[in-house]
């Protein structure tokens, strides 16, 4: 008899608050990501819909949209800011729609308006970390562009790109293809879905750029979704700026970050950059790969020579990262 009445209070208790239950850790948890109307990388706030269960109505998401789910600290915000990327952050795994802490981010395939929602790990177990993406209208036929290579040297012959549509669709061609920084010299159907691209390239970084609309889905009329992607091209062997130059030491002594375990050297925290990709062939920086990974000036100006990078991380121990916006994101490492 005390079980039951104690029971009873509880659901009493929990039906007064009007709750629902979930993770401390996950309470405030948000998408942080872009909006198709919106570009900004930024933390929308989910609902908490049912136990272990989050959800955002009603937003529109283009093709390739990358995001992660992150929760908002209360109170005071520390120096690395009002977002707990330690403990509450959920990424994609390799399985589609499922999540891992700490994982990487998600990808959205077809343009349209959706809502979302998350599983925090407490759910059922057909449900823990999983999310679910639940079209509210007609979706875009989404498209993919692929380079043969991301960097080209030394070879005049034009550049095939590979224009890959989600399903079959009709009226594509030269008409919705923009290149900047090199030629288009045609367009030519390989399938269905797929069409190749011959690009003449001019020395630097190759733009290609398919404009929203510029094919409709075979099946359903609904105009498809934009793409850009770009490599490097280099008719002499060498691009410009591609050359390491010197070593580039980067310290933080604003006495900013904590320090209670009296780590930081008498220089300060040594600071490096991460979320970059360096072309192997090249050693070149062509762009940030997170927060956000388009529409950012190539890192060149932080590149740092990769084994003096992998010989700074193995000698050093991390401490703490900052995620950035456009500048992607550093890493604070204590003097060993």
């Amino acid at each position: 008899m005390p079980l039951v009445r104690l029971l009873r209070i509880a659901l009493f208790l929990r039906l007064c608050v009007g709750g629902f239950l979930v993770e401390p850790v996950y309470k405030n948890l948000g998408f942080y990501g872009p909006l198709a109307d919106d570009p900004e990388w930024r933390l929308r706030r989910l609902s908490l819909v049912d136990d272990y269960t989050l959800e955002l109505r009603d937003i529109k998401l283009s093709a390739g949209n990358q995001f992660v789910f992150v929760a908002e600290l209360e109170g005071e915000p520390p120096p690395l800011g009002p977002l707990n990327w330690k403990q509450s952050k959920l990424g994609c795994s390799s399985v589609p729609f499922s999540l891992q802490p700490g994982a990487g981010l998600c990808q959205v395939a077809s343009a349209g308006p959706y809502t979302l929602t998350l599983h925090t790990p407490s759910a059922p177990a057909s449900l823990a970390l999983t999310y679910q993406l639940q079209a509210l209208g007609p979706l875009a036929t989404s498209l993919r562009l692929v380079p043969r290579s991301f960097a080209v040297r030394r070879r005049p012959d034009p550049v095939p790109v590979d224009a890959i549509f989600s399903q079959p669709v009709e009226g594509f061609g030269e008409a919705g293809v923009s290149v900047d920084n090199g030629q288009l010299l045609s367009v030519t159907k390989t399938t269905n879905a797929s069409f190749r691209l011959l690009v003449k390239p001019f020395a630097g970084r190759v733009q290609v750029v398919v404009a929203a609309g510029a094919a409709v889905g075979a099946a359903d009329g609904v105009p498809c979704s934009g793409a850009a992607s770009s490599f490097l091209f280099s008719p002499s062997g060498v691009l410009p700026g591609d050359s390491w130059g010197r070593l580039t030491t980067l310290v933080d002594a604003s006495k900013t970050l904590p320090d209670p375990h009296d780590e930081e050297g008498p220089r300060g925290w040594f600071v490096t950059p991460i979320h970059g990709n360096v072309l192997a062939a090249t050693g070149q920086v062509s762009h940030a790969t997170s927060f956000p990974p388009l529409n950012c000036t190539p890192w060149h100006f932080i590149a740092f020579p990769s084994q003096a990078f992998i010989s700074l991380l193995a000698s050093r121990r991390v401490v703490s990262w900052l995620p950035g916006a456009c500048s992607g994101a550093a890493v604070w490492l204590a003097a060993q």
